[in-house]
């Protein structure tokens, strides 16, 4: 059962995972050992998995596309499955006002096109795409 000095911990984790005990502990007015404790059950429990970083996509010369997939509904599964697949596509939202899709691509190719070619190979054999001709 996480209890609130838990979730303080997680939020905090979640900001930067790289801040100090120290700091987390003055924050909640614990001791090191004791934060330490916490965050060694947080990931014995499960509830903390890892630790990541975050980077400038745009430093790191990669483009933010958007893009729609029309497909029928029986062909939900294998997008799902294409989704989940994929390292291209960073996130997937679900347009209720039509049969369509919409994903947030991030990609290292600079072009346009070479975005829309790229994601029509992949999914090609599940449904036809329609790319929106702009780049976020």
């Amino acid at each position: 059962m996480l209890d609130e000095r838990d979730l303080k911990i997680i939020e905090i984790l979640k900001e930067d995972a790289r801040t100090p005990i120290s700091e987390i502990a003055k924050e909640l007015n614990i001791s090191n050992t004791a934060v330490k404790k916490r965050i060694k059950k947080l990931e014995k429990e499960g509830v903390i998995v890892g630790y990541t970083i975050k980077t400038n996509d745009q430093i790191l010369g990669k483009k933010k596309a958007m893009l729609i997939i029309h497909l029928n509904l029986d062909k939900f599964t294998e997008m799902v499955r294409f989704i989940l697949e994929s390292n291209e596509i960073e996130s997937a939202y679900y347009r209720s006002s039509s049969t369509g899709y919409m994903f947030y691509l991030i990609t290292e190719e600079k072009d346009i096109n070479e975005i829309k070619k790229k994601v029509e190979k992949m999914a090609s054999d599940i449904c036809p795409v329609t790319m929106l001709e702009k780049l976020i």
